[in-house]
């Protein structure tokens, strides 16, 4: 236990580390603020306070990982290529609030030191679950590529709160899975704010169970499922709002643009209470 003003970097494998052997950082007696890593970035390309480079077969649990106020960056928790079979689970991952900058994001997975839309290649096997993500432009971005995107990310049973321009941001993905998540975002951002921004996704997602509120102007924004007749898209048993804020322009609680295949939508509840409404 203690508070660290410090950044963590792992940029290999650790010796003796497998799927059976993991390693794990942790708190004591379940209680994320017995172990607090904060730090305050100043240095663009050093943003982070935790960042993986190369790393396989590590847990975060119970911890708070913390961007102070004083910082000019924060990303909090950050992956980069060639990482796998990463769990972060009971953590507080904390952002600097109300920022309409993406120097500040919660959990980023991205191929750039300073640009969370640069891809990330060769990531797989990556879990966020029952955190608390608090702030940051978007709480949780995944960036790949047409020809290497991360695979099997999943994002569950978390709170993403008070994201200036939405929750999720996943750009170029395969077979994600977004179930029982709290997506709340920040009350005075941009009216064109979106829950989740899901672009080319590929082999078929589950997004289910999530709350999504206070999002602008969509609760989801889709474009690109590449879904297949045995891996498809499902989209079920979501809430959608209140609290849209976009007056001037049609407000969606699903919107699916171009080439959006196989997706299968049953029993979400939709509450436009804004704009000119379209479930």
């Amino acid at each position: 236990p203690g508070v660290y003003t410090e950044q963590l970097l792992i940029d290999q494998d650790i010796p003796g580390i497998s799927e059976v052997n993991t390693v794990t950082f942790t708190g004591l007696d379940n209680v994320r603020t017995d172990a607090i890593l904060q730090y305050d970035p100043t240095i663009s390309d050093e943003r982070f306070i935790v960042r993986l480079i190369g790393a396989k077969h590590l847990r975060f649990d119970n911890l708070t990982i913390e961007v102070l106020d004083t910082a000019s960056y924060g990303w909090v928790f950050h992956i980069m290529e060639n990482s796998e079979d990463i769990e972060v689970t009971n953590c507080n991952l904390l952002s600097i609030e109300g920022s309409s900058s993406s120097n500040y994001l919660g959990a980023v997975i991205s191929g750039s030191t300073t640009s969370y839309t640069s891809a990330a290649s060769n990531v797989s096997d990556i879990l966020f679950e029952n955190n608390t993500i608090v702030g940051g432009y978007y709480g949780v971005t995944m960036r790949g590529s047409s020809t290497d995107n991360p695979v099997n990310v999943q994002i569950i049973d978390n709170e993403l709160l008070n994201g200036y321009y939405g929750g999720i941001y996943a750009y170029y993905a395969t077979t994600p899975v977004i179930t029982h998540n709290l997506i709340d975002l920040h009350i005075e951002g941009p009216t064109s704010a979106r829950g989740a921004y899901l672009y080319y996704i590929y082999d078929g997602m589950e997004f289910a169970y999530n709350t999504i509120i206070n999002s602008g102007q969509y609760g989801i924004y889709g474009v690109y499922w590449y879904g297949t007749e045995i891996d498809q898209n499902w989209i079920y048993n979501n809430v959608f709002g209140g609290g849209y804020r976009n007056t001037g322009s049609t407000v969606r609680a699903i919107y699916l643009g171009t080439s959006t295949s196989y997706v299968n939508l049953y029993y979400n509840s939709f509450y436009v209470d804004n704009g000119t409404g379209e479930a």
